[in-house]
């Protein structure tokens, strides 16, 4: 099981009667509100008829199986009062836009010079495992004034109640002279535009490198219907996302 061989140190708790308490980095980077606002009020009530906002419609019995109390969400307030960026409201010129080589400023993946088109299997993605190189591309996208990353989960949930996530996939914006999508390129943490995060292995550290990126309101998280992974995220790692543009909503 990945929770011996990767020494799980959160112990999972899949009682009907205890209340998910949020796991939140201690210091709650980029807080409006403080953090002791969330954990030290719990609401009475499971809370399940709000979870969705006032658009919810569902009913649920009196005598359900639920928590006495629950918690708000730790960053509702950062979330409610967030106001989107100067530059991600600007609209590009067409000429920008349909330029034909690699989308936007050329960055994305583009023929080479001589007309072949990049395959997207000639992309050499860092695999990250340990706590060192996570750190590393932690400090990376804090000091090199990081703007937009994008972001993707596995999960696994075969013959298990909650499930856990495996596979944190993760991609900067490449420069227009980045040679690590050119087939055979040798990659590094520092010179990479994509990295395979192994989230079962370094599950205990994620939050204490990842939480300050993720709420950081100035860089844009990209994600494809991230109803899944928002609540993973939460779940696994006490990761909240301030700054999220889903392509698929």
């Amino acid at each position: 099981k990945p929770q011996i061989t990767y020494n799980f140190h959160s112990t999972i708790d899949n009682s009907r009667t205890e209340p998910f308490k949020p796991s939140v980095h201690p210091q709650k980077p980029y807080s409006v509100s403080p953090l002791s606002e969330c954990l030290d009020h719990p609401i009475q009530g499971h809370g399940l008829e709000t979870r969705h906002g006032s658009i919810s419609t569902t009913k649920y019995p009196d005598d359900m199986v639920a928590p006495p109390i629950h918690y708000s969400h730790p960053y509702q307030t950062e979330i409610e009062e967030f106001e989107y960026r100067e530059w991600q409201l600007q609209v590009s010129r067409k000429d920008e836009l349909m330029n034909g080589r690699g989308g936007l400023g050329g960055t994305l993946l583009k023929d080479e010079e001589g007309g072949e088109k990049t395959e997207i299997s000639s992309v050499n993605a860092v695999w990250i495992d340990t706590v060192d190189d996570l750190q590393a591309l932690s400090h990376r996208i804090e000091t090199e004034n990081v703007r937009e990353i994008a972001l993707d989960l596995e999960a696994h949930s075969h013959r298990t109640f909650g499930g856990f996530v495996c596979l944190m996939q993760l991609s900067l914006r490449r420069t227009k002279n980045d040679g690590g999508h050119t087939s055979g390129a040798t990659n590094t943490i520092e010179t990479s535009s994509d990295f395979l995060i192994d989230t079962l292995a370094l599950r205990s550290s994620i939050n204490q490198y990842l939480a300050h990126v993720f709420a950081n309101p100035d860089i844009v998280k990209v994600m494809h219907g991230a109803d899944s992974d928002i609540p993973w995220l939460q779940r696994d790692f006490g990761l909240y996302i301030v700054n999220l543009f889903d392509t698929g909503r």
